[in-house]
C-alpha cells in the first residue's frame, strides 16, 4: 500500500499505522469550529493564515505525536503544559544553580577546615560527584547550543548544490508541482516509483521558486 495511506513516524517518516480510513478534513467543518491539529507540538504550517486554510483536521484532535516501533526504542512522547513549560525551565535552572552552589560550598568547607567540619568524608565525596555531574551537564548543553545554526546561510555560502526557497510554497510553486511531467518509467517498487514522481514535482517547484531578492514577500512564501 502507498505511504500516503499511513500515518508516518514523527522521527524517521516511516510507516507507523494504516490511517486511510480516518476522516481527515482539509477545511473547517461547518458544524464546529475546530482548528487544525498540531503534529508533535508544531503547527502544520508556520504561517497562521495558511495553517488555518490548508491545515488538516481530524475530529476534535488537537495534537498528536506518533513513533514507529523502531524509534520508540530511542525516543518517547511526553505531555506537558504549554503555558507552564517556560516557568518549569526557569525553576529547573534555579534549582540547578542552587545545587551547584551547595555542592561547591561542601567542597570549600572540606578544603578550608577539614578537621572541624561537621560533614563526613561521604558527604564531601557526594558533593564532588554532584558538582562534577552539573559541570559535565552544563558543558554538554553549551556544546549542543554551539552546534545549532545561529545564522541563515547565504546563496554564496550554500553553493550550487543548494537553493534558498520560501518556507511555505508560493502559488506558482504549487501550480508547478501539479503540472509537473510524470516520469514515463515503470519501476518494480511502489516507493521507488513515488520517489521518482516526487523528484519531478520537486524539481518543478524549485524552478518556479522565487529568489529571496525578487520575492514580493521577502522570500517567505505565501502570506
Amino acid at each position: 500500500m502507498a505511504a500516503a495511506d499511513y500515518r508516518l513516524c514523527d522521527v524517521c517518516d516511516q510507516k507507523a499505522f494504516y490511517d486511510s480510513e480516518l476522516g481527515y478534513e482539509w477545511s473547517k467543518p461547518e458544524y464546529r469550529d475546530t482548528p487544525p491539529f498540531r503534529i508533535a507540538g508544531k503547527e502544520q504550517f508556520e504561517d497562521p493564515a495558511i495553517n488555518e486554510r490548508s491545515g488538516m483536521r481530524l475530529g476534535y484532535l488537537g495534537d498528536w505525536a506518533v513513533l514507529c516501533e523502531n524509534c520508540s526504542k530511542t525516543h518517547r512522547t511526553r505531555i506537558e503544559p504549554i503555558v507552564a513549560a517556560r516557568e518549569l525551565d526557569v525553576e529547573a535552572e534555579r534549582l540547578l544553580r542552587a545545587a551547584k552552589v551547595y555542592a561547591f560550598n561542601y567542597m570549600q568547607d572540606e578544603a578550608e577546615d577539614e578537621e572541624d567540619c561537621v560533614c563526613g568524608p561521604k558527604q564531601h565525596a557526594e558533593a564532588k560527584e554532584v558538582f562534577e555531574a552539573i559541570r559535565e551537564f552544563e558543558e554538554a548543553r553549551a556544546a549542543r547550543s554551539a552546534a545549532q545554526p545561529t545564522a541563515p546561510v547565504s546563496t554564496e555560502q550554500a553553493g550550487d548544490a543548494w537553493r534558498l526557497v520560501p518556507i511555505n510554497p508560493t502559488p506558482e510553486m504549487l501550480s508547478a508541482a501539479r503540472n509537473a511531467p510524470l516520469p514515463m518509467v515503470a519501476l518494480d517498487s511502489m516507493s521507488a516509483q513515488q520517489d521518482l514522481m516526487n523528484k519531478s514535482r520537486y524539481s518543478a517547484m524549485l524552478v518556479a521558486a522565487p529568489s529571496p531578492n525578487n520575492s514580493p514577500v521577502g522570500g517567505k512564501g505565501e502570506q
